[in-house]
């Protein structure tokens, strides 16, 4: 029976220091010998603190003598009160002093995650039983110290926005006991950095690289000091860097041409001038752009972005351009009693007060009309005398005036002059004008010519600087309508006399822009909200314009500012508001028409060119 006792003793003894329950050694006081009784916990656990990026590494150190081991297990935990509850750590690793794969009392444990704190601990075996746990060690792949959970968490709501050029800003709500950290990572939440260790909504993070993406995280502390987990991950992607090298090319009077180097996988393009936009997404457009509505002698800051896989870039540098003044008008050629060429011209008009023209320029070309014309003479008055050489009948001439500051003004349309006369050619029309009285379409009128018998209408587009005169029409009489614009674009119009030969003058030329509004400047598209049950339904009349127009909602609650929120295709003049809106909510809705022209888009709301009732508000019943 004392044999019987003794032997259940042991078997209980090995049983308890085998099922994790008891940190204490369990020995046998009889034995006196190593090789009798369970070895003492292992000594010196070390777990790797952020020196590698994929495991973390932990070493020990074996029992000191007379204690004996021939076998390891390593225990893991997460969280910072992991040690104080042994119930929450398993077994991660066990290998044998002889077996294959044991490589000292060191183990890789490749299997955790980033941005977590393991807790591990180690036990030794021998053929007696099962050691005690050692003392616990914490450990944590490649970053910084991880913020842990704890049983005292408490949630953190947090929003990341973010403006069109990637400015970055996020809120939160917190107690106001709570002391909310700031974190970033750069590689994808393995590496996170304190960005700020006691922040206030709003935090703006403006160490960023363009082009790049980061991760956002919070985590709140509470009066005991206690962490909390990281809320969710935000990710945002910093728009790349704008286009370089934007530069001014020709600039005339009422505009300027605008190039740029190519930004890789740029989509599009928008140029954007004191406040306006135009989006070039043409083929023959990526790289270049232009202005056609300035006003003249007026200083214009234009800078340039790209969409780059459906993102905004940062815009480009800014650059300021001066349009040039228009060109002097009245410029006329005469014979005098010594038949040499005699010019004359108007003074430059548009010139600010003590910034009136100090000199002129003379050019002269013997090719054409539009040869290489060269500077003929600089003199301060508006009249100039010139003999043409013998054997040189005809000649071409322009003027150009210069203020005090050296700004000059435009460059006029060449007049042609001969000692043997007009060869038979007609004096253009003096003066061309709008004829106020027409609403549906541009109508135009100018001066009877004695001895015209018909005449010729010419436009070019003032939104291209590019474009060519185009005849449009012969009347016999002073009077035009041109019915072939589009709404709210401005031209140019040049008319010429044609006398009984056949032969036709050169072209009188109005530098003023005649704008169409047509049926826009009279139109009410009637926008109407209807709201159905919290739901509120836009319809509107569609414009007469002829193009194909999408239009664009913006929605405003209470005082904000209007967002838009949808852009409906051509033919589609309604939308519905899913958002379910509050009785008494006030409700702002607008408008606006856009469309393309030669892949240049325009928006009505830019500039407000006449568009009547479109906008409405509303309070939900």
């Amino acid at each position: 029976m004392r044999t019987a006792r003794t032997v259940s003793i042991l078997l209980l003894g090995i049983l308890i220091g085998c099922d994790g329950s008891s940190d204490a050694p369990s020995s046998n006081p009889s034995a006196s010998s190593p090789t009798n009784r369970t070895p003492d916990a292992p000594t010196d656990v070390i777990a790797s603190k952020g020196e590698f990026p994929d495991f973390v590494e932990v070493r020990w150190s074996a029992p000191p003598p007379p204690s004996e081991t021939d076998r390891y297990a390593v225990f893991r935990a997460e969280g910072t009160d992991a040690p104080h509850d042994s119930t929450r750590f398993s077994k991660v690793w066990e290998r044998g002093t002889d077996e294959p794969g044991y490589a000292g009392t060191m183990w890789r444990d490749s299997t955790v995650g980033h941005g977590i704190r393991y807790v591990y601990r180690v036990v030794g075996y021998n053929r007696k039983g099962r050691s005690p746990f050692s003392s616990p060690d914490s450990g944590w792949t490649n970053g910084v110290e991880p913020v842990d959970s704890t049983p005292g968490d408490f949630p953190l709501s947090l929003t990341i926005t973010g403006g069109e050029y990637g400015d970055m800003s996020m809120d939160w709500s917190a107690a106001p006991d709570q002391i909310v950290k700031v974190y970033r990572s750069a590689d994808d939440t393995t590496h996170w950095t304190l960005l700020a260790a006691a922040a206030t909504p709003p935090f703006w993070d403006s160490a960023v690289e363009k082009g790049r993406v980061y991760w956002y995280a919070l985590t709140a502390t509470m009066d005991q000091g206690i962490e909390s987990r990281r809320s969710d991950v935000f990710q945002r992607r910093i728009p790349p860097p704008g286009p370089q090298g934007v530069r001014s090319g020709e600039v005339s009077f009422n505009g300027c041409s605008v190039s740029w180097n190519p930004v890789a996988k740029a989509s599009s393009y928008t140029l954007h001038a004191d406040g306006i936009e135009f989006e070039m997404d043409s083929p023959d457009s990526l790289r270049w752009g232009k202005f056609g509505w300035m006003e003249p002698n007026s200083k214009h800051r234009i800078w340039v972005d790209a969409l780059v896989e459906g993102q905004r870039t940062f815009p480009s540098d800014t650059i300021t351009v001066r349009t040039l003044y228009a060109p002097i008008s009245g410029l006329k050629v005469d014979l005098d009693t010594a038949r040499r060429i005699l010019l004359r011209w108007d003074t430059l008009q548009d010139a600010p007060p003590r910034m009136e023209a100090t000199k002129y320029v003379v050019w002269a070309s013997a090719d054409s009309g539009w040869g290489t014309f060269a500077s003929l003479d600089t003199l301060t008055s508006t009249e100039f005398a010139d003999s043409l050489p013998d054997g040189l009948p005809d000649r071409w001439y322009r003027v150009t005036a210069f203020t005090s500051d050296g700004h000059p003004s435009a460059v006029g349309e060449p007049v042609r002059a001969s000692t043997q006369g007009q060869s038979g050619l007609p004096n253009p029309p003096s003066r061309i004008e709008k004829d106020t009285s027409v609403h549906n379409g541009i109508g135009l009128r100018w001066n009877r010519v004695q001895g015209a018998k018909s005449y010729r209408l010419y436009r070019m587009s003032a939104w291209d600087l590019l474009d060519t005169w185009h005849w449009i029409g012969s009347p016999a009489d002073t009077t035009f309508t041109d019915q072939t614009t589009f709404d709210w674009l401005g031209y140019f119009y040049a008319v010429s006399s044609v006398g009984d030969s056949g032969k036709e003058s050169r072209k009188f030329h109005t530098y003023r822009v005649f704008v169409s509004l047509g049926s826009w400047e009279y139109q009410d598209i009637d926008l109407v909200a209807t709201v159905d049950r919290g739901m509120v339904e836009l319809t509107w009349h569609p414009t007469p314009s002829g193009l194909e127009t999408d239009y664009l909602v913006s929605v405003a609650e209470g005082s904000a500012s209007l967002q838009q929120v949808a852009r409906t295709p051509p033919g589609i003049t309604t939308w519905r508001d899913t958002t379910p809106h509050a009785s008494g909510d006030t409700l702002t809705y607008n408008v606006d028409m856009v469309f393309k022209i030669d892949g240049v888009e325009y928006r009505s709301g830019a500039r407000n060119y006449g568009i009547n009732n479109n906008t409405v508000q509303i309070v939900v019943p």
